[in-house]
C-alpha cells in the first residue's frame, strides 16, 4: 500500500460522502488494510484532508467533495 493509493482512496470517499466525513476508518475499510498502514503513510486527517481538497480544487470537484454524493 503506498500513500497516494491512500490518499486516492480519501479523495474517492470524498466524493461519495464529503471531505468532513473521511476517517482513517474509512480509507482503512475501503482498501482493505489495517489502520497502522494508513498512519504509517498518513499521520493527520488534517494533512489528509489538504490533500484532498488541492486535489479537488485541481481537478474541479472542489464542490462536489464538500457536498458529497
Amino acid at each position: 500500500m503506498t500513500k497516494q493509493e491512500i490518499l486516492d482512496a480519501a479523495y474517492e470517499i470524498a466524493l461519495k460522502r464529503g471531505v468532513h466525513n473521511v476517517m482513517k476508518k474509512h480509507i482503512a475499510a475501503h482498501l482493505k488494510c489495517g489502520m497502522g498502514t494508513v498512519n504509517y503513510h498518513c499521520k493527520t486527517m488534517a494533512a489528509i484532508r489538504r490533500t484532498v481538497i488541492a486535489r479537488a480544487r485541481g481537478a474541479g470537484t472542489l464542490l462536489d467533495i464538500y457536498a458529497g454524493k
